[in-house]
Order: C-alpha cells, then sequence, then structure tokens
C-alpha cells in the first residue's frame, strides 16, 4: 500500500516540475541574429562587415539593421536589448540614435538614394560618454519591438547613425568579422500567455495536493 501511495505522489512530483519547467522555460530570454545588415555611405560606398565606420574622406554614412520577428507576432513582449559591438574609435561625447524604418531596404543597397525612409524621431539615443572601444553598448528598444509584433507598425527595422556630427567616426560591427567584431544581437523576453500561467498554477496544485497527502499519510 505504501509503494503504491508513494508511486502516486512521485507521479504528481513530476507532473507539478514539468509544469513548472515549461513556465520557467517560457521566460528564458532568446538572442536573436540580425537577419539583415547593411551600410551606405552619401558617396555610394558600402562596408558590408560594419554598421557605421570612419571613412578617410570623413564622410557621411549609416547602419542598417532588422531583425525577423516573426515568432513573436501578436505577443507581447517584456524586455528587449539590442547589443551593438563598438569596434574601434573611441567617441566620447558622441550620440548615435536608431530610427525606425517606414520602407523597405536590402542588404544589398549600393547607393545613397535607395536608403529607406525612416521616423524623423528617433526611437532610441545611444549616448557614449567614454572613451572605449572593442566593448558591447546596449540600449533598451522594448517599445519599439511591441509596436512591431503588435502589428501597430510594420518592421523594416532601424537607420543606425550618428546624429551630432555627419560622420560616425567609431566602427560599429555588423558582423562577427576577422577584424575581431561580433555581429549584433537583440535579446528578448516575451511575457507569457495567459494560459501559460494556467498550467503554472495546476502544477503548484498537485505540488500542494502532494503536501497536503504527506501530512495526512
Amino acid at each position: 500500500m505504501k509503494t503504491m501511495k508513494s508511486s502516486r505522489y512521485a507521479k504528481c512530483m513530476v507532473a507539478g516540475l514539468l509544469v513548472c519547467g515549461l513556465f520557467a522555460g517560457s521566460a528564458i530570454a532568446a538572442s536573436l541574429p540580425p537577419s539583415q545588415v547593411a551600410n551606405i555611405a552619401v558617396n555610394n560606398d558600402s562596408a558590408g562587415d560594419f554598421l557605421t565606420l570612419n571613412w578617410s574622406t570623413g564622410e557621411q554614412n549609416i547602419g542598417l539593421l532588422q531583425f525577423d520577428l516573426s515568432a513573436y507576432a501578436g505577443k507581447t513582449v517584456g524586455n528587449a536589448t539590442l547589443n551593438l559591438y563598438h569596434q574601434y574609435n573611441g567617441t566620447p561625447g558622441a550620440e548615435f540614435d536608431l530610427f525606425q524604418n517606414t520602407s523597405g531596404w536590402s542588404s544589398t543597397i549600393s547607393a545613397w538614394s535607395s536608403a529607406p525612409n525612416y521616423n524623423s524621431s528617433s526611437a532610441v539615443a545611444l549616448n557614449i560618454a567614454d572613451s572605449q572601444a572593442g566593448i558591447w553598448r546596449s540600449v533598451d528598444v522594448t517599445s519599439a519591438i511591441n509596436a512591431w509584433t503588435s502589428g501597430s507598425q510594420a518592421n523594416y527595422g532601424w537607420t543606425f547613425k550618428r546624429v551630432d556630427q555627419s560622420s560616425p567616426i567609431a566602427y560599429f560591427s555588423a558582423t562577427t568579422n576577422i577584424y575581431g567584431g561580433f555581429a549584433p544581437t537583440l535579446s528578448i523576453t516575451a511575457v507569457p500567455e495567459p494560459e501559460t500561467y494556467a498550467m503554472l498554477l495546476a502544477g503548484l496544485g498537485l505540488l500542494g495536493c502532494v503536501a497536503r497527502r504527506r501530512k495526512t499519510s
């Protein structure tokens, strides 16, 4: 008889732990690579390994990046962080902004005139107060990501550019490249769906059942 009860307790405990595990897994942040990246300069130069860079002529250039968010369509994102690798040239006092694009573009872009349109107001500002390079710089992009996942705005990605002067000076990596750079990443944590909470409660209920039966046995 005790063996049968122990077996029931064990099954109940395993079921509860599995449900709790499902809940915990649903809240784990995913790290997404960009679906496409590009760089374009005013005189139609481009550099595939960098979002922005310091051309010898000092010309203005911008970075373009986009992430595939189809897996999050219709979902609410609790937190989203864009991570950019600042590869070369410390630029204290620099401000780089992200602008949400309003038209499509291609990673094979080869002309400044083909750069996408974007909102005039920046979505996020990245202010660089130090002179470090070879480090990651991160910005909170939760609001922008939710605008895309909710469908209220079309996802054409971002234009990334320096706004306090025309030449970026700083090299931000677009790819994991031979020069020691790393591709951008987007860290996302989605808010669990209501049914996930229901499963958690069910699992906790099973665990409570085990505890009560142990007390009465």
